[in-house]
């Protein structure tokens, strides 16, 4: 496995401290041997150690760092993970309109690349910031897209954030029932694919759970949540309406 394959699997398992230990080797190897993508690839794993951390500040600071060695490297597939950081880090700082702004630009550089695994991820993304702005349509739509997309393709690894964001949606709709149900199926998709939630997905994943207990109460809550534990996750996920 690459550096990036095996930071990405050690950092999808929850195991930061071993995605820092890496990527601090890594990004000293990159820049003794002028190597720019390895040193975006050190910084990005540095990045989402820090995002962890709910650090915004030290995300964006690494973000623009990748990207001004992205810039100087005349490579424009260097700079998507580097947008993807600053996209996160104006996220998890709470702004909305400029996650918003970057979210599109960085869909607009994958699809131009080709992608479309990348774009899908940032249309995910883009849509827990339309619903952020009261943009509950949009962000249907977006979610929509997403899902289509990862059962057509069997995009296992992002089964979980598709449940997630069906989720939110139904608790939009005031569908609080539903909704705890499939935030179990998540918990059941990540289970099988032995991973743990990004950081901005996992703000949102608590979020959700604190609203429905408050909706619902512990009762209704556990007993709906323990039906849905008994869902298959590419099951539940096909069985949600379409344009929901």
């Amino acid at each position: 496995m690459s550096f990036i394959e095996e930071m990405r699997a050690a950092f999808t398992r929850g195991e930061t401290d071993v995605v820092e230990q890496m990527s601090r080797a890594e990004l000293s190897r990159a820049r003794e041997s002028k190597d720019p993508a390895g040193e975006i690839d050190a910084l990005y794993g540095l990045a989402a150690v820090a995002m962890r951390a709910h650090d915004a500040a030290t995300t964006r600071q690494l973000g623009e760092e990748a990207l001004a060695v992205a810039l100087r490297s005349g490579d424009r597939s260097l700079e998507e993970a580097p947008r993807h950081m600053l996209a996160g880090a104006a996220r998890m700082a709470g702004d909305v309109a400029a996650a918003r702004a970057l979210y599109e630009e960085s869909i607009a550089l994958n699809e131009s690349l080709g992608n479309k695994a990348r774009a899908v991820r940032e249309q995910h993304n883009l849509g827990w910031m339309e619903l952020q702005a009261n943009n509950a349509d949009r962000a249907r739509e977006l979610f929509a897209a997403v899902r289509l997309y990862v059962l057509q393709n069997e995009y296992r690894e992002f089964v979980p954030y598709a449940l997630l964001s069906a989720a939110a949606i139904a608790v939009s709709d005031g569908s609080y029932r539903q909704a705890t149900r499939l935030l179990a199926v998540v918990s059941t998709a990540l289970g099988e694919n032995d991973q743990i939630l990004d950081p901005d997905d996992a703000i949102e994943d608590a979020s959700l759970r604190e609203r429905l207990v408050a909706e619902l109460g512990r009762e209704t809550f556990d007993s709906e949540y323990g039906s849905g534990s008994g869902l298959l996750p590419l099951e539940a996920l096909s069985a949600l309406p379409v344009g929901r």
